[in-house]
């Protein structure tokens, strides 16, 4: 028997997961626009902190829910870093 996928459980946590996942693909290192990566560091600035409040907080989220929410933040943070890098080093439009 198939469990059903996790889904939101507010209108707010909806918003806040739309908006988390807008701010996730981030292209490749060749060609970064830095106009982006600043849009998606001010994004991740706005929404991590309180996404992950929520993703804390929030009962109905078992543990293994509750870290691969988490892990996503780490990792949409890992590449904001990566291509802060990147444009640091001259990769940037």
């Amino acid at each position: 028997m198939r469990s059903k996928p996790s889904q939101p459980r507010s209108p707010r946590a909806a918003w806040l997961a739309a908006l988390l996942l807008a701010g996730l693909p981030l292209p490749g290192c060749a060609g970064l626009d830095a106009a982006y990566v600043a849009a998606d560091r001010a994004t991740h600035r706005a929404l991590a902190p309180e996404y992950r409040q929520y993703v804390l907080r929030d009962a109905a989220l078992d543990p293994e829910q509750q870290a691969r929410r988490l892990r996503t933040l780490e990792a949409w943070a890992a590449r904001l870093e990566q291509a802060e890098r990147a444009l640091g080093e001259g990769g940037g439009k």
